[in-house]
């Protein structure tokens, strides 16, 4: 079994825990949160050992194998640095930091610590994501949207500080994606876009860009909150390769498939018994691997988070100087 602590019981953590429940080879321990009531909610509700508002007494307890930190964005650092330190394997809900330096501290104290991370990007794990890697394994051309209605100013995700606004926060769920699905290491990116649905904050929430990967291929990205796509659904993908196109739409869920090379292909629909957005699938390979020593299969390493990271900040960059950014560091 894989006994598995949590830091920060809110709407993210839930999900998870649904999952865990399920799965026979994690037991649920201790739950941690600034609110007690949230912390011992999960406790009642899944079941464990105790709840506490105080995550070091997670951290130090010796039962825990791993914690699942899925707290607000800024104290990410610090829980996955003190996890680290008490050598805790973990699972970090995206992004992986706020800035890059965070990313580089949290990248030298995994590895110093010889313990693993998974950084949280479930889209991964979708099934039909994974089947658009198998029929287009080496694309060309790629395009990530993900697009919602405009986020309420009072959610902390908007928040500079605590969240860093949608191009960071749900962004990074767009360029990790898209650097999955192109199989190579983004090289130069590029973006317009700007303050356009929260004008008061310090940050761009819309944008659209460019990545230029290491094997030529080039993808487009749209992000945001500019208002709802109903079409398309919030989540979109589409690669192109050499006589084969898969389309990604439906929050995942549908995929359609063209070109001479698709043969009688053309719609495909996530199966049933899996999670058709990778969420349950993504928790099943965390804890397959740590017990069986084996690397991530599909996950994203800590390397994956801190590329998406400085992604989201190169485009940033981009917007500001209307420059391309070098990203092969």
């Amino acid at each position: 079994m894989l006994t598995l602590g949590v830091i920060g019981c809110g709407s993210m953590a839930r999900s998870h825990m649904r999952n865990a429940v399920a799965l026979e080879n994690v037991r649920l321990h201790g739950f941690a949160d600034a609110r007690e009531e949230a912390a011992q909610g999960f406790l009642d509700e899944f079941g464990g050992a105790y709840a506490t508002t105080d995550p070091h007494r997670v951290l130090r307890d010796d039962a825990v194998d791993a914690v699942l930190i899925a707290t607000n964005h800024d104290t990410h650092v610090t829980f996955g640095l003190a996890a680290a330190e008490a050598g805790k394997h973990m699972l970090m809900e995206k992004p992986m930091s706020m800035t890059v330096p965070q990313c580089d501290a949290l990248v030298e104290a995994v590895e110093t610590a010889d313990v693993r991370l998974m950084t949280g990007f479930k889209l991964r794990f979708a099934p039909l994501v994974q089947e658009a890697k198998r029929l287009a394994p080496e694309p060309f051309l790629l395009l990530g949207h993900m697009l919602c209605n405009r986020w309420d100013d009072a959610l902390w995700a908007v928040d500079p500080v605590r969240g860093g606004g949608n191009i960071l926060s749900q962004g990074c769920h767009t360029f990790d994606l898209v650097c999955y699905l192109a199989g190579a290491a983004p090289v130069e990116v590029f973006a317009v876009g700007g303050n356009y649905t929260h004008a008061d904050k310090t940050y761009p929430d819309n944008m659209a860009g460019t990545i230029r990967f290491a094997n030529g291929a080039a993808a487009s990205v749209i992000q945001g909150d500019a208002a709802d796509t109903s079409l398309v659904s919030k989540f979109f993908f589409e690669v192109f390769a050499d006589g084969i196109s898969v389309q990604l739409h439906d929050r995942l869920h549908t995929a359609a498939v063209s070109g001479p090379q698709a043969g009688d292909r053309t719609a495909l629909h996530a199966p049933g018994g899996q999670d058709p957005e990778g969420l349950h699938q993504e928790l099943a390979e965390f804890a397959g691997c740590l017990q069986s020593g084996a690397p991530w299969r599909i996950g994203a390493d800590h390397h994956a988070g801190r590329r998406a990271t400085l992604l989201a900040h190169a485009f940033f960059a981009a917007i500001e100087t209307g420059k391309p950014q070098d990203v092969s560091a």
